[in-house]
C-alpha cells in the first residue's frame, strides 16, 4: 500500500522484507518479470520476454504467474514461477526486476533489487513516476504494453545488467525510498489527523 500524494516514504511493506539478505552468487544474470495476473498481462509477458532475451541472450528470465487461474502461454525462453505465498524470496534472487506499480515494486525497492517499473494500468503510473524521480526505479512506461514498450524495457534491462554502478545506485536509492518505516509514518499521520479533528471540534 502506498500513497502517491504523501510519497514513497509512506509505502507500507512487511517489516520482514528488510531483514531478507540477498545472496552473493555468480553465473547468469537473473531477470524477474512480475506484472500481476490476468490473461492480457500474461500475453504481454510473452512479448516482453522475447524482447529481453533478444537484448540479453544470456539472461535467466522468470515470469511470475500471479494469482489468476488459467492456462499459462508458452514463453519463448525462461520459465513461469507459480508462487502463492509471496515473491519476496524470488525477488531477492533477481539481478533486476520488472514490476507493475504495486507491492512487488515496493518490495523490490526495499530489498535493494534494481527495478524497472512498468505500469499495467494507468493508476500505477503515479507510484512509478514518484519512485523514478528519486532514482529508485527506472520508469518503463505503460500502461499500453506494446512491442515498442517491450523493446524499450528490454534495452533498460540490458543497460542495468551491464552496469554495476547503475545497479548499486538503483539498489541504494530503492532502499532509501522504501525504508520499511512507512507503517510508522502512516500511524503518526493518522494520530495527527485525529488530534486536528478533536481540536476542530473543541
Amino acid at each position: 500500500m502506498c500513497s502517491s500524494d504523501l510519497g514513497p516514504e509512506y509505502c507500507v511493506v512487511d517489516l520482514t522484507v528488510r531483514r531478507v539478505r540477498r545472496p552473493r552468487r555468480s553465473g547468469r544474470r537473473r531477470v524477474l518479470v512480475a506484472l500481476g495476473g490476468g490473461a492480457h498481462v500474461r500475453r504481454a509477458a510473452v512479448t516482453l520476454v522475447a524482447a529481453i532475451v533478444s537484448s540479453c541472450p544470456d539472461a535467466d528470465v522468470s515470469v511470475a504467474a500471479g494469482l489468476t487461474d488459467g492456462p499459462l502461454p508458452q514463453l519463448p525462453a525462461g520459465r513461469w514461477v507459480v508462487q502463492r505465498s509471496g515473491l519476496v524470496r524470488t525477488i531477492a534472487l533477481a539481478d533486476v526486476v520488472i514490476a507493475g506499480g504495486g507491492i512487488t515494486l515496493q518490495e523490490a525497492c526495499a530489498l535493494g533489487v534494481p527495478t524497472i517499473g512498468l505500469a499495467v494500468v494507468r493508476a500505477q503510473r503515479p507510484a512509478i513516476v514518484s519512485l523514478a524521480r528519486r532514482g529508485a526505479v527506472i520508469d518503463g512506461g505503460g500502461p499500453s504494453l506494446t512491442s515498442g514498450t517491450a523493446r524499450r524495457v528490454a534495452r533498460a534491462v540490458a543497460r542495468v545488467l551491464s552496469d554495476a554502478a547503475d545497479r548499486r545506485n538503483l539498489a541504494r536509492q530503492g532502499r532509501r525510498a522504501i525504508d520499511g518505516q512507512g507503517a510508522t509514518r502512516v500511524a503518526r499521520a493518522i494520530a495527527r489527523l485525529g488530534q486536528t479533528t478533536e481540536a476542530a471540534r473543541g
